[in-house]
């Protein structure tokens, strides 16, 4: 049995496995994390198709980045996952206070590269709101909510990245679920951040 195949014969035999037994699914989910697939609803499916859905607007070096985060799940490292996915974010920051002259990107905490970061961006926001939000004060006032959810975004990933992570040279455990929330709450702040009018 070859390739397709044996994707077929696996796809059948692990949904067959969790409709006999349903208790199967959490500790069949766990191990088929590691190697890039979900379960859901008894059904397997890769997880690219949820990353890969996300990513087509993003530089090639982002992408790049978030497969090496990714690659790091996959592998078991899920510390350095939040490491790597976490990098995205500086690096991406890093770019927009060059392009926009604002001073001391190393000296930012993680969250204040962020807000000076998306701060470039609200021209932008509001712009593309503008097409269907026409009055001023309720564009000013989902820009701020905008804003608001970003910068609390940035918060609870700061602190994956502080105490899940290992960027600061100790090794942390962590859970799968922590770091798919990682990945979800940085490509929504990349997704922020890639804004153009």
């Amino acid at each position: 049995m070859e390739g397709e195949n044996q994707q077929s014969f696996l796809t059948y035999f692990i949904s067959e496995m969790v409709t006999r037994n349903p208790n199967l699914e959490e500790d069949i989910g766990n191990y088929l994390q590691r190697i890039g697939w979900g379960i859901a609803a008894g059904e397997i499916y890769p997880l690219e198709l949820q990353i890969d859905l996300e990513l087509g607007s993003f530089d090639e070096e982002s992408k790049q980045k978030v497969g090496q985060a990714i690659s790091r799940y996959r592998n078991g490292d899920l510390p350095g996952a939040v490491t790597s996915i976490c990098g995205i974010i500086d690096r991406i920051t890093q770019k927009i206070f060059d392009e926009n002259g604002i001073a001391d990107h190393a000296g930012a905490s993680f969250v204040d590269k962020v807000v000076k970061s998306l701060a470039t961006k609200e021209a932008d926001f509001k712009t593309q709101i503008g097409v269907v939000i026409t009055d001023e004060g309720e564009r000013q006032r989902t820009w701020q909510s905008h804003k608001k959810s970003i910068t609390y975004t940035a918060n609870v990933l700061g602190a994956y990245r502080r105490n899940a992570s290992d960027a600061y040279g100790q090794l942390t455990m962590t859970s799968p679920q922590l770091v798919q929330d990682a990945i979800d709450k940085s490509l929504y702040i990349l997704r922020c951040l890639s804004l153009n009018s």
